[in-house]
């Protein structure tokens, strides 16, 4: 397990290292950020990579201030550096947007500072697996229930997930033959929380009716996801090229492209309006593609004008989406 663990993080920093510029690892100090950080130092002697380790003690366990100081101890004794930011435990509104909100902003600083190629966080096939249930029931649409991918972009950042591929046991096994533990964090088990229910009531029971893990199945669900909006990311390219500006609007006349296929031109809307930081719900887009497609007469949807197969837009688009 412990050569195929470093097998995996070799091969995917083989893959996304571009140059000589630092890494960012983020470490909660958990099993598994603690697993990642051992693996990413192992894979120092295959690759040359300058890497840090950013930690952000949120400040809602009295417990904190003390596990930060002994991983700075222990990063040390690795001879890397180490960044730590600390918060004064004020939640504002639903702590794990909170909490996320808070790390990615300090990551997201420290990655300016550095001048980073990529932040690494340690989410693994489990995550994965949890992520596309969740949005599974939530009614995603087929191409972003693979949420997690082995890399993405997040405001200007490159994340990096190397674990993707192991599960939770395979993690844990790697750490404990190396005699390490990470701290336990007693509120990733308070079931108030969303991903808490899942992990130990929703998919246990879920195991338990059909009588095997489920994970690994809805696991592949979200790689074949990840594909399926990769495909559609180049289908739907045609139509971002053909963005005209007039009037003070950006229009598109999609009759070009008739007859239009639904699952393209529903990517290609919901990916137009997410470039605004809007979500078309699934309703909108029936009703848009509807008209669209029947060449209806002027209707007027959100932010969206549809008129005879042209469809127009009241903002800038972004230049980094044409």
């Amino acid at each position: 397990m412990k050569d195929k663990c470093l097998k995996i993080v070799k091969d995917f920093l083989g893959r996304y290292l571009v140059d000589e510029r630092p890494v960012i690892l983020a470490v909660s100090g958990g099993p598994d950020s603690l697993a990642l950080l051992h693996l990413m130092s192992a894979a120092r002697q295959f690759c040359t990579m300058d890497l840090h380790i950013a930690h952000v003690d949120h400040g809602l366990r009295k417990e904190s201030a003390d596990e930060a100081k002994s991983l700075k101890a222990y990063v040390e004794k690795l001879n890397l550096p180490f960044h730590m930011h600390t918060l004064d435990g004020q939640v504002e509104g639903n702590l794990e947007d909170w909490a996320r909100e808070k790390r990615y902003r300090y990551f997201r600083a420290l990655y300016q500072v550095l001048e980073a190629q990529g932040l690494t966080i340690a989410h693994h096939q489990d995550d994965l697996a949890e992520t596309v249930l969740k949005r599974m029931l939530e009614g995603a649409h087929l191409h972003k229930l693979g949420a997690l991918s082995p890399e993405s972009v997040f405001h200007s950042m490159r994340v990096w997930r190397p674990l993707l591929p192991l599960n939770k046991n395979q993690i844990s096994s790697y750490l404990s033959n190396l005699g390490a533990k990470g701290f336990d964090d007693v509120t990733n088990r308070n079931t108030h929380y969303l991903r808490a229910r899942m992990r130990q009531m929703i998919f246990p029971a879920l195991e338990n009716q059909f009588g095997k893990k489920i994970a690994p199945t809805l696991s592949r669900i979200g790689e074949r996801s990840l594909e399926l909006r990769s495909y559609l990311q180049r289908r739907t390219r045609k139509f971002f090229q053909a963005i005209k500006e007039c009037d003070g609007e950006l229009k598109i006349d999609l009759t070009l492209f008739y007859p239009l296929e639904k699952v393209e031109v529903v990517h290609f809307l919901s990916e137009w309006a997410n470039a605004f930081g809007k979500t078309l719900s699934h309703s909108e887009l029936e009703i848009l593609f509807t008209v669209l497609k029947t060449r209806k007469s002027k209707r007027v949807i959100g932010d969206f004008s549809c008129d005879r197969g042209v469809i127009s837009i009241f903002r800038q688009i972004p230049a980094t989406v044409l």
